[in-house]
């Protein structure tokens, strides 16, 4: 699991947010740097999505998300569609396209999500951000919307 304990790693991240000035913000990362799954071995795999958000190193991400204004913290790592809301912070998982690894909860700890193969769309105009989960057929399985930050 990737440790934010190199001081220049953190200070990056947190000197790239204080400096944002997008309406909408959002990080991409392939995993929580805290797991929050379904059993001790995943978790500590880095499993667990926005459950890992108070946990571990993830914590002070998730702390540093808050204070920025992040509003989509996209992640891989779990191969399925999910979309957790924590302190307002969407953790979204857009699947996955081709690998066979089909996770389940008892894996991930997720209470909901979609095993489709499939892909994240995101579209933005001036007035909204949308995304969408869509699977392999195009069917949207799943869909959010983000206001602009004032």
């Amino acid at each position: 699991m990737l440790a934010l304990t190199v001081p220049a790693q953190l200070a990056w991240l947190e000197e790239t947010l204080a400096h944002a000035t997008a309406k909408w913000r959002f990080t991409f990362i392939h995993h929580t740097v805290g797991g929050n799954a379904g059993n001790p071995v995943d978790s500590a795999y880095g499993r667990g999505g926005g459950r890992a958000a108070r946990v571990g190193e993830q914590a002070i991400v998730h702390d540093l998300l808050m204070r920025h204004g992040v509003q989509i913290f996209f992640y891989a790592h779990d191969h399925v569609f999910t979309d957790m809301v924590v302190d307002g912070i969407h953790y979204a998982l857009p699947g996955t396209t081709s690998a066979p690894w089909r996770f389940d909860g008892s894996e991930t700890g997720y209470e909901e999500y979609w095993s489709d193969s499939g892909h994240g769309r995101v579209s933005v105009t001036p007035e909204r951000l949308r995304v969408e989960f869509v699977n392999l057929e195009g069917d949207v399985l799943h869909s959010f919307e983000v206001p602009p930050r004032s």
